[in-house]
């Protein structure tokens, strides 16, 4: 049997902010869904023009939440289900909503 641990996050975007829960093992595609519902959008809306980004502990920055980094994000949330809850007032414990930016060739 396998037991997955969910941790609550704060999610901002813009100038709001919504807990959502989180579980080891959620897709990027579960947890933008997740987003959308918290902040009452329908699915997919302006998917295109923003992008979920989560604190990398080891660059000390926002990355991108996409499929070639979940796995450490992954890792993060199974670092931050087995802490404290003393210890939830991190950049870690945070997503972020973000404009995408046009890619300079």
């Amino acid at each position: 049997m396998t037991f997955s641990s969910s941790i609550s996050v704060i999610v901002k975007w813009e100038h709001q902010r919504r807990e959502i829960l989180v579980t080891e093992g959620d897709s990027v595609d579960k947890i933008d869904q997740t987003i959308f519902e918290a902040f009452g959008l329908q699915p997919y809306d302006n998917l295109y023009e923003y992008q979920v980004q989560f604190y990398h502990q080891q660059y000390k920055t926002f990355i991108y939440l996409y499929e070639k980094t979940s796995d450490e994000f992954q890792k993060l949330v199974h670092e931050l289900s087995i802490r404290s809850a003393n210890h939830t007032k991190g950049k870690e414990w945070c997503l972020m909503v973000v404009p995408k930016m046009a890619q300079v060739i």
